[in-house]
């Protein structure tokens, strides 16, 4: 038996219906919502204050949202956002009756009508968050929530844009074109309420017994997170009140046309699908604190120029000013529902969107009311003379929007989020390069197939000094399984992230994880008493000498000197490559002065391989910084016989001893005679005075005639070579 909570694919379901949905109720509710509304009401003489009761209506019916619970208590909350937006669609038939009325009475009538739908639509609105949350996970929540909200956005452009082009008609600019726009909403909500029907959903309206709204309402203000969450919600619910009574300005202050109108409100629709699309993109992977305090930010602007505009400006201005307002109002929503979405409890869902809408109801109504107080109040001043034409008569509204703002500005820059981080590093990531750079490889990195194409752009992030790069390497080292984790673990050697120090030292200390040895190399970049503590234990403890090579080598990196001895023992005992090469590179860290004290060839002592001892012996010029490269000349040994010493000897000639036998070296090494090459060698860097690696380095040549007879090509370049480096260093 299936419990109230959907499957995965029961949520897929839902997302696709609901979306649709959406897009439906997205022209259903621009036919039918506050602009045509608006249009109707100035039609018919509205005042100011009745249209401050128009922005603030779709608030106020909160009031009446406790009975919500109780008279739904049990149902679906499909069934319930179905009823109540089927009889809020088929409020716009009733607009039909102002063919017959005129002045205030059609007036009233507006209102009532328009109360209704507010009504009808929040009794549907209460159940839409805990719906979503339905259909959603929390991880993929923000993603879920911003796509229903482009879904509804795009189409009600369209109905925008259709609404322009009914009331331009010359035959439908007035009265009629507005009515029939109501009529088509009536319609197309119908057609929505279909689909919705489609979502599944097994939860309903669930209220406990002794659970009111004074309980959740007292509860909320409790808790910090919560309370600065709720009341950034109540306050944003005035700035909706506020900008959309924008349009009553446009309509009698700049005196534009119907249709002039319905297509600024195409232009805000365009910047709320925008919106969406901004907080689609960073909805889930980043936190709503920072984008909140810039969305704020730039609303107070965009309010401050509300304030300052004559009503003389070209209406491209202002068209261009809307856009911006509704961009960051609607992104700022956005944010918003995303934080209270993720703190309304599963189970009473639907109560706590009572409670929260109760209190919207009321500050609604105080903003509508008093927004339209200041917007007459201004209009009685003389502003324009007192401030020399550099303003308009709603400089007392946009005032008090632009307080409202800057209050809920302060009240986000308090807000935590789990791993939220100072604001600085919300500005580095918003505003710098690294910052966006980090966040679209890390967008892309999900996406992309190509195993190559995938190791760049992990590349990218590894470089990315970035905190937002830093959370995400610290999310594939927290993965057990993942095929980024090896080359990320390797990066931070390279690029050293001392934040992430305790989950290397957890991986190079847990014996299952396959990746404790990249760890291990990886420790040796941070000079950290407890990276050395680490290193030494694996050291001692372990029996794995790959371990205690890497460990050691780590250990020679950070400034550890007291296991040289160590590794010159480690050194002389033929150990495989790998380990052979790490205990080199300790003991140059540790005490270069004992390089070679083992002897330089060991290795043909022990018969190891040629490709082993061309290894050992490049690696020892490259600790030394030798040039050319000693790899460089056996690569062209290995691919093109003689002719990466043919150039060498060349180049050779600035040493005195090699330009005084120059011919016979060469004529040596051509007839493979090894043991001239030996004992020249021998003979050149007799009686010279070295110190340190240099003098045990002298003394290896001097004694290879004990082994020349093991010698091959290999051993005899690299006694020369070694050999001209000393005597290039005498000189």
């Amino acid at each position: 038996m299936r419990t109230k909570y959907l499957t995965r694919e029961e949520k897929k379901a839902g997302q696709l219906h609901f979306s649709r949905f959406q897009m439906l109720n997205g022209a259903g509710y621009n036919f039918l919502g506050d602009t045509i509304v608006y249009l109707l009401a100035i039609y018919y003489g509205a005042t100011n204050i009745q249209l401050g009761y128009i922005s603030s209506a779709a608030f106020i019916m909160g009031i009446f949202l406790p009975v919500v619970p109780k008279l739904f208590r049990g149902r679906n909350l499909v069934n319930v956002q179905a009823f109540a937006w089927f009889f809020r669609g088929s409020v716009g038939l009733g607009y039909g009756v102002l063919f017959f009325l005129s002045g205030q009475t059609a007036v009233w009538v507006i209102l009532l009508l328009y109360t209704f739908f507010c009504l009808f639509r929040l009794t549907g609105v209460v159940v839409i968050n805990p719906l979503l949350n339905h259909v959603s996970s929390t991880r993929t929540r923000g993603e879920v929530t911003s796509r229903m909200n482009i879904s509804f956005q795009s189409v009600s452009i369209v109905a925008k844009v259709i609404s322009t082009l009914v009331i331009s008609l010359q035959a439908l600019s007035g009265v009629i074109g507005l009515i029939a726009i109501q009529f088509l909403g009536f319609i197309v909500n119908t057609v929505s309420v279909f689909e919705l029907k489609k979502v599944p959903c097994r939860a309903t309206v669930e209220v406990a017994r002794g659970r009111n709204l004074r309980t959740i309402f007292m509860e909320a203000m409790r808790k910090k997170q919560e309370r600065t969450v709720l009341l950034i919600v109540w306050i944003n619910v005035s700035m909706f009140v506020f900008i959309g009574l924008i349009i009553p300005f446009l309509r009698k202050e700049f005196g534009l046309s119907n249709s002039l109108v319905m297509f600024y409100s195409v232009l805000t629709g365009i910047a709320m699908v925008l919106a969406s699309m901004y907080a689609k993109a960073v909805g889930d992977r980043l936190g709503s604190r920072p984008f909140l305090l810039i969305g704020h930010a730039a609303m107070l602007a965009c309010l401050v120029s509300w304030m300052l505009i004559p009503t003389s400006v070209s209406f491209v201005i202002v068209y261009l000013l809307g856009f911006a307002s509704n961009f960051f109002l609607f992104s700022n929503n956005l944010f918003i529902s995303r934080l209270l979405l993720l703190q309304i409890p599963e189970d009473e869902g639907v109560l706590y969107n009572t409670m929260s809408n109760f209190v919207i109801a009321i500050i609604s109504l105080v903003s509508g009311l008093l927004g339209g107080y200041l917007i007459d109040l201004g209009t009685s001043l003389p502003i324009s003379r007192v401030t020399g034409g550099l303003s308009n008569s709603y400089l007392l509204f946009f005032a008090l929007a632009a307080v409202v703002t800057l209050s809920m500005l302060l009240l986000s820059y308090r807000l935590s989020e789990p791993g939220d981080g100072p604001p600085s590093s919300s500005i580095r990531l918003l505003f710098t390069y690294q910052g966006l750079k980090a966040y679209v490889d890390i967008s892309r990195l999900g996406k992309i197939k190509n195993p190559l194409k995938k190791q760049t752009v992990l590349h990218s992030i590894t470089d990315n000094a970035n905190d937002m790069a830093t959370e995400e390497i610290r999310r594939v080292l927290a993965s057990p399984l993942s095929r980024e984790k090896s080359p990320v673990i390797q990066s931070l050697f390279h690029h050293k992230r001392y934040s992430l120090v305790k989950q290397l030292i957890a991986i190079a200390t847990d014996p299952d994880s396959y990746h404790q040895l990249d760890a291990i190399f990886a420790l040796g970049a941070y000079e950290r008493d407890e990276v050395r503590e680490t290193l030494l234990k694996i050291y001692q403890e372990y029996e794995n000498p790959r371990y205690r090579s890497s460990a050691i080598k780590g250990l020679s990196r950070i400034g550890y000197t007291g296991l040289a001895d160590d590794a010159v023992r480690e050194i002389t005992a033929g150990h495989p490559i790998w380990i052979q090469m790490n205990y080199l590179i300790a003991l140059r860290n540790m005490d270069s002065s004992k390089l070679f004290s083992e002897g330089l060839f060991n290795n043909v002592r022990l018969g190891k391989s040629k490709t082993y001892r061309q290894t050992v012996y490049s690696l020892y010029a490259d600790m030394l910084e030798y040039e050319p490269s000693l790899s460089d000349i056996y690569r062209e040994r290995n691919m093109r016989q003689g002719q990466g010493l043919k150039e060498f000897l060349e180049d050779s000639r600035d040493a005195q001893g090699v330009y005084d036998r120059y011919d016979e070296i060469r004529l040596w090494f051509r007839n493979g005679d090894w043991k001239a090459v030996v004992l020249w060698c021998g003979s050149a860097l007799q009686g010279r005075a070295f110190t340190g690696s240099d003098e045990n380095l002298r003394r290896s040549v001097m004694g290879a005639g004990e082994l020349v007879g093991s010698f091959d090509y290999e051993d005899a370049l690299a006694c020369f070579y070694y050999t001209y480096q000393l005597l290039r260093e005498r000189s």
